[in-house]
């Protein structure tokens, strides 16, 4: 299950949980409004709350872990040490004390406000142009008057009643006892009509927003909880994994201890990313939505070491406003900068059951996976080893399974249970030479060669198998007989792609003008070679992009020796690549990404390996070649192709995200997700 998945999950609990509660809070108003004792009415109201909130929590928790979860479980779940029905008790007799509370300070209060009202009245000579002076203002009122006609909708009952009793006085000639009727009167509609609404008001927070916070606390918490421990189960069990990220969630607003975790860069591999066994594991604080991502582009054996100091010198980067907010105060932020480590301050005070530990630990504080005793370790001696071999996806002693393993090394562990778990074809043909395809009604790859160490043969075993398990998987999840891509959200989403990059194309257009170009080819010729290399990192910068990533890429990708020199001729290519890129225009950044000048074989070159041309066919499939495809590009399918194939298009989109998600290139897929945003995010909630 995806980030995203699990979020909808705890957005849609949150949402039956607040439901629930102002119906709770409605009924309560309502029994208060016909005279019914409120501690009655409250114990009556609050007596269903654990069996209901448990039934809410139930299927959320069963949608997470990926088993059946009944009610009773979630009521015996451990919160804080104890169960959570009895953690739901003390939480609901607390909110229901305090509701009591409220409710009798404000019965009391409006008595003594009349009481006190009729007592300025005798007691002082009262001219009738001027209201008695009941206002928070008045010091010599008791402080809970003060704080209750300070209420706006108490004020503007006042204000109302006032002119009510000044007019009804001059109709009476404003003779004392008429006007003293008229106050008692004015008293008393603003204790049956203000005074409810100013309770109810009170009632709102004291019940129904402390309620929802204390339920939602526990729902999001633990939900998130179970789905970290599930995922993190799986991550510490994946041996093609040895490194992990600290990733904060799409809704993080304010800054905490979860900015220090994601950002330090406390083993040197770069800000936020840890051995997995050593991470971190969230949640790190109630409603934390962080994640650890396995980091597949990270080679196994990668040494690391532990830097100390590293949570100093992250806070020390930060105002002391903000390092006292990661770190929860003023106090604790002293004691690390003064040397203690950021971990053991944060988890000080914590209960022991939400203390944060240790990804690679159980909840017993044992390790999920015991360390081999290797001599030869690459890791560093005083740190754990790595853990045994991968475990098996496919049977390598078959031809699918041998070209899996070529293929599919650096997928993602959940795109590899997929392949592992759907219907594998039943025949694989390498010798014909009708080209490569999966044909559905015989359940049958043809590759045409059988050679496993070329990348382009690679690229096509991905692409074909991804047709193979866009039909395989599309029939396991719909009883109708269909690919997965034909399914409504993965067309409109495609569909959405490309009304975006048709608008946006512009390649009949300059993307960089000439004079503008020849501006700033002047100024580029005066630099040195590291002022040139800064120039263009900044430039790339600007417009989210890495120059390095982009320039080893390129020189992968076109096989060309001279790819990424920092000279005038290349310039032009960067920076159409850069304007291309920031204008949603796919075909020029694509020729500026393959063709020099002088040397027009690069776009050759750029299909050798078979990386370019197929994300040409990406952007060629989901546009119907109006951008990209083999009309604009040379790499793609034809145009009659996708008018004779009912649905090829939606394929073929499908095929190539699942060849570059299996290769994890990483601007590969950056640049997939720049031009497809909508059908990649639907390719990913189902398939990562």
């Amino acid at each position: 299950m995806s980030p995203q998945q699990k979020d909808a999950i705890l957005d849609a609990t949150s949402s039956n949980l607040s439901n629930q509660l102002d119906g709770y809070y409605q009924e309560l108003i309502r029994r208060i409004r016909n005279g019914e004792s409120p501690r009655q009415a409250i114990n009556e109201i609050t007596r269903s709350f654990p069996a209901e909130y448990a039934e809410i929590l139930a299927p959320a928790f069963t949608s997470i872990l990926g088993a059946s979860i009944g009610s009773r479980e979630v009521l015996n779940l451990k919160v804080s040490g104890i169960k959570l029905s009895n953690h739901l008790y003390e939480g609901i007799r607390s909110v229901s004390t305090n509701s009591l509370k409220v409710i009798n300070d404000h019965l009391r209060g409006f008595q003594d406000a009349r009481k006190l009202a009729l007592q300025l009245f005798e007691g002082f000579g009262f001219n009738p142009n001027e209201p008695l002076k009941i206002s928070p203002r008045v010091t010599s009122l008791p402080k809970y008057l003060r704080n209750l006609v300070s209420d706006p909708i108490v004020r503007n009952e006042l204000d109302t009643f006032y002119k009510r009793a000044i007019s009804r006085a001059r109709v009476n000639q404003i003779k004392t006892p008429a006007l003293k009727a008229a106050y008692l009167d004015a008293l008393e509609a603003i204790e049956n009509n203000a005074g409810m609404k100013a309770l109810e008001n009170k009632l709102k927070v004291a019940f129904y927003e402390r309620g929802r916070f204390f339920a939602n606390r526990i729902a999001q918490t633990e939900l998130h909880r179970a789905w970290v421990n599930n995922e993190n189960d799986i991550i510490q069990r994946e041996t093609e994994v040895e490194f992990v990220q600290v990733t904060l969630s799409a809704s993080h607003a304010i800054v905490d201890i979860c900015d220090l975790f994601s950002k330090q860069n406390k083993f040197g591999l770069g800000p936020g990313i840890y051995p997995k066994h050593l991470a971190p594991k969230p949640s790190y604080h109630p409603f934390c939505r962080c994640s650890l991502v396995p980091r597949f582009d990270i080679p196994l054996g990668t040494q690391y070491k532990e830097r100390k100091g590293a949570d100093r010198a992250f806070l020390k980067e930060l105002s002391v406003k903000d390092a006292s907010k990661v770190m929860g105060s003023r106090a604790k932020l002293t004691a690390v900068l003064k040397g203690k480590d950021a971990l053991d301050v944060f988890n000080k005070r914590i209960t022991p059951f939400y203390r944060i530990k240790a990804a690679g630990l159980d909840d017993e504080e044992q390790p999920i996976i015991k360390p081999a005793d290797t001599a030869d370790n690459k890791i560093v001696k005083d740190l754990p080893a790595a853990p045994p071999p991968a475990a098996q996806y496919w049977d390598k002693a078959t031809l699918a399974g041998q070209w899996h393993e070529a293929s599919f090394t650096n997928a993602p562990v959940r795109m590899k249970e997929i392949i592992r778990d759907t219907k594998q074809p039943d025949k694989i043909l390498t010798t014909r030479r009708a080209g490569q395809y999966f044909y559905s009604a015989d359940n049958v790859i043809e590759m045409g060669s059988a050679d496993l160490n070329v990348d382009r043969h690679r690229g096509i075993w991905r692409h074909e198998y991804g047709h193979s398990i866009d039909y395989h998987y599309g029939r396991s999840k719909n009883a109708v007989f269909r690919y997965w891509s034909l399914e409504k959200p993965f067309v409109d989403a495609a569909d959405a792609d490309a009304e975006a990059m048709i608008k946006a194309s512009h390649y009949k257009t300059l993307v960089i003008n000439q004079q503008e170009f020849k501006d700033i080819k002047t100024d580029f010729g005066k630099l040195t070679n590291q002022e040139k290399e800064q120039f263009l990192i900044n430039r790339f910068k600007e417009s989210g992009l890495d120059f390095n990533n982009v320039r080893a890429s390129a020189k992968k990708f076109t096989a060309s020796e001279d790819d990424g020199v920092l000279d005038e001729k290349n310039l032009n290519r960067y920076l159409n690549f850069i304007h291309a890129w920031e204008k949603l225009d796919f075909n020029r950044m694509f020729i500026s990404f393959l063709i020099n000048s002088s040397d027009a074989n690069q776009f050759r070159d750029g299909y050798k390996k078979g990386y370019l041309s197929n994300m040409s066919d990406l952007i060629g499939s989901i546009t119907l070649n109006k951008v990209g495809g083999l009309k604009n590009t040379g790499a793609g399918h034809e145009d009659k192709y996708y008018k004779k194939n009912m649905g090829a298009s939606k394929k073929e989109a499908f095929a190539n995200m699942f060849d570059y998600y299996g290769l994890q290139e990483q601007f590969l897929i950056q640049m997939m997700e720049r031009f497809a945003p909508n059908a990649t995010k639907i390719f990913k909630d189902e398939f990562l």
